[in-house]
């Protein structure tokens, strides 16, 4: 059996992923603006990322501020 992430800990994995970037370019401001696809099987509200399949949005927006 295959380990399948949670949908929490995929959406932890991106914030991470996309972290250390936005921290490293020292922006004023940073918004983050993410969605996911989800759908319903056999009755259950599933994120398309449990299933490693997604359609995915990802906006950042990085704003500097002149001293």
């Amino acid at each position: 059996m295959t380990y399948q992430p949670t949908q929490t800990e995929s959406i932890e994995g991106i914030v991470k992923a996309i972290a250390q970037p936005i921290n490293a370019a020292k922006p004023t401001k940073a918004s983050v603006t993410f969605g996911v696809e989800v759908e319903v099987q056999e009755g259950h509200l599933v994120a398309a990322l449990a299933k490693g399949t997604a359609t995915t949005s990802l906006e950042i927006t990085l704003e500097w501020e002149k001293p």
